[in-house]
Parts: structure tokens; sequence; C-alpha cells
């Protein structure tokens, strides 16, 4: 989605609004914009620039979804780093907003959470000004008891 002047962090897109996994949505400059499977490289780190090879990733808006699996309800800690900027809504409820532009690392920005026993939604908005863009996140789970999934 387009974030011309880095007005897209604040602007409410269509997945913030309904989770629709087989959507297609107008994006920036007349593409279509659609969810597609996207996982982290070794070292944790979702690369948005894999699907735009020829750097129109500037000033552009993206998504990342999962869905957590909890055996309980159980309080624990989200823990994101990214380029740049970050939201976060967990089960449809913003939990974390950060206008940022930075470069990104893992666990930059801690979370407080709490996940419900059984399926949790985690949505994620990245916005991109210039550069790399993407990326970290993950969720303290002591007991290994956690599963993701992009359902």
């Amino acid at each position: 989605f387009a974030n011309e002047a880095h007005e897209g962090f604040v602007h409410v897109y269509p997945p913030e609004k309904e989770l629709k996994i087989d959507a297609n949505y107008p994006g920036k400059n007349g593409t279509e914009v659609k969810w597609v499977p996207i996982n982290a490289n070794d070292t944790g780190y979702v690369d948005f620039d894999v699907f735009y090879k020829d750097k129109s990733n500037e000033d552009t808006i993206a998504y990342a979804l999962s869905y957590i699996q909890s055996p309980v309800t159980m309080k624990t800690e989200l823990l994101i780093g990214s380029d740049d900027g970050v939201m976060v809504w967990l089960n449809g409820k913003l939990i974390h907003k950060n206008h940022t532009h930075r470069g990104a690392a893992p666990d930059q920005d801690v979370i407080p959470i709490e996940l419900t026993a059984g399926d949790n939604s985690l949505l994620i908005k990245i916005d991109e000004g210039f550069g790399a863009w993407g990326f970290f996140a993950r969720i303290r789970d002591k007991n290994s008891s956690l599963i993701y999934s992009a359902k």
C-alpha cells in the first residue's frame, strides 16, 4: 500500500478493518495487493525486499499476519525489530505503535501481551521510507508450547 510522505502509517488500510486471506486490494501505483506466504530467513528476519527486487518498495506499507495457538491463557512478551515503523494488533486490538525510522534489529521493542487459549491473530504493519524493509518478531515461549501458523 502507498506511504507517500509517511502518511500510510496512520492511514487505515483494509487489513486493519478485516482479515480476509483470499482478498485482493488496490495497492500503490495501481498494483494489486494480496496475501502471499513468506518466511523469516535464517536470522529470523522477514525480508519484504524479497518481493520488491526492483526497489518499488520505497514509501510503501506492508502487513504480515500469523496465528499463534496457545494451550492456555498466558502473559508473555512480543519482541519486535522493524525497518521502519511498526504497528501491531493482537486479536484485532492495537497493542503497539512506533512510528520510527530505523534499521531493523532483533528485540528493539518489547511489548507485554496476553495470549488467550486457542488461536490468536497477530497482525503487523511495517512502513517503509527507503532502503531495507522488513522486521523481526518473536514471542517469549518459556515452555515451547506455542504453535505458529499462517492458517
